[in-house]
């Protein structure tokens, strides 16, 4: 039997949050009128329960002074979803220059950070033309920059030097951050 590793256990430890009830009823009650008008298959989206869990997250990080999340487009950029959460005040976590350009079409374009992979030049300077933040994860982008802004900012990566509990995994095996 092989050890357990740290990230084995950190798996087993993560429980994912159950769809509340009043949801899944909400939800129920609108597919009837959905599937007549849509059809089936289609995707729902509860715009109420994302404010909602938006909301928690607020409020959780409530006490930590000039909190800003920002919400990673690439997770869902559909336009609508963006508005639903710029109108929770969120900024925007950009990974390409199509995203940023999702961003600026909503209006947000001055609410944004940049991390992205396998850069270029124009996407740095996209960044800066947009009034975004840049966010380097890799100490090689850094040449890559040809303006740099007045704010930049790190990923950086702890490496062997981390403590604690980690849900991501251990940072010695990651490939993202400047040790």
């Amino acid at each position: 039997m092989q050890p357990t590793t740290e990230l084995q256990k950190t798996k087993r430890k993560v429980k994912t949050m159950p769809t509340p009830a009043l949801v899944l009823a909400r939800i129920e009650r609108a597919l009837p009128r959905i599937m007549k008008t849509f059809g089936t298959p289609c995707y729902v989206y509860d715009e109420r329960g994302i404010l909602d869990r938006g909301d928690e997250l607020l409020s959780a990080m409530s006490d930590i002074p000039d909190f800003q999340q920002f919400y990673a487009v690439k997770a869902w950029n559909n336009p609508e979803n963006l508005r639903l959460q710029q109108e929770m005040g969120f900024g925007f976590d950009c990974s390409s220059p199509y995203e940023m350009d999702l961003v600026r079409r909503i209006g947000a374009q001055e609410n944004f950070i940049l991390t992205s992979n396998n850069s270029r030049s124009a996407w740095f300077d996209q960044a800066n033309e947009l009034g975004g933040i840049i966010n380097l994860d890799d100490i090689s982008l850094i040449r890559k920059v040809r303006d740099f802004p007045e704010l930049i900012c790190f990923r950086l990566n702890p490496g062997k030097r981390r403590t604690g509990s980690s849900i991501i995994g251990t940072p010695t095996e990651a490939k993202y951050g400047i040790m």
